[in-house]
């Protein structure tokens, strides 16, 4: 990721940390699967690192030295929080997490940033408990690429296939592979194709906050008529493949109730 890349992706972060309706929608995804000895990969200066406090242990890893800090500041104090400035591709870091008995391993929105992202899955999946979940949140379709994915540094956007495909390959067994976030599909589009934004407005971030909690029973309600309408991101829980199951937990998870689409 080149300096420019760095700077939107920090200035994006700290706009979504104004956000905690959309975070608290994010992190509501997997609530059912947050075990209790966590890694979250690239915490960013932590938005969704409070969703996860509540376990045993806690790992906040990233690449960024200052939102390494950032976190440090805010959580490093607790007893049963680690903050590491670290790459999970680099062999050193993964012998240290190896020790730790992880049985959850988060990729919030930090996949797409990983050049060798079946090095990372394949370090993921060494790190994790047999029984641990993988929980990941991607951009979706490579049809929506645009200035906004290029100024933030993706190097890529997932189909489903693709998704499900690397996982298979890296030793997991998807439980579920989901498209989220109707509307926000639509503005990235539009943003990113047609106004060719290099980052999204604080404004248009601050009034999709406001709407999150009318958009989440409406995508319910839409997905029960059209289940794979396309989303903004791909939400996934993935297991070792050994282990591979599909605990109840999943049913009740954001009013779901077994379908195949979360709002």
């Amino acid at each position: 990721m080149d300096e420019k890349a760095r700077q939107t992706l920090w200035h994006t972060l700290q706009s979504l940390s104004q956000a905690p309706r959309y975070n608290r929608w994010i992190a509501g995804h997997f609530q059912p699967y947050i075990g209790q000895r966590v890694l979250e990969v690239g915490c960013g200066i932590g938005n969704l690192t409070p969703y996860f406090l509540h376990a045993q242990l806690l790992v906040a890893l990233d690449v960024l030295e200052d939102a390494v800090r950032s976190v440090q500041a805010r959580w490093g104090h607790l007893e049963h929080v680690q903050v590491i400035h670290g790459d999970i591709t680099h062999r050193k870091i993964v012998e240290h997490l190896r020790t730790l008995n992880i049985d959850t391993v988060v990729f919030i929105n930090v996949l797409e940033h990983i050049e060798e992202e079946q090095k990372a899955l394949m370090h993921a999946r060494e790190i994790l408990t047999p029984t641990g979940h993988l929980l990941l949140y991607v951009p979706a379709h490579p049809w929506l690429y645009n200035t906004l994915d290029q100024s933030l540094g993706h190097q890529r956007r997932y189909t489903r296939q693709h998704l499900q495909h690397i996982l298979n390959q890296t030793g997991f067994t998807p439980i579920f592979i989901h498209d989220v976030n109707l509307l926000g599909a639509w503005g990235w589009w539009f943003d990113g194709k047609i106004r060719q934004y290099p980052a999204i407005p604080n404004w248009q971030i601050r009034l999709f906050d406001k709407l999150v909690p009318f958009l989440r029973p409406a995508e319910r309600l839409v997905r029960r008529v059209w289940p794979h309408m396309p989303g903004l991101s791909l939400v996934c829980v993935a297991t070792p493949a050994t282990h591979a199951t599909h605990p109840s937990p999943h049913r009740g998870a954001e009013g779901n109730k077994g379908r195949s689409a979360h709002a």
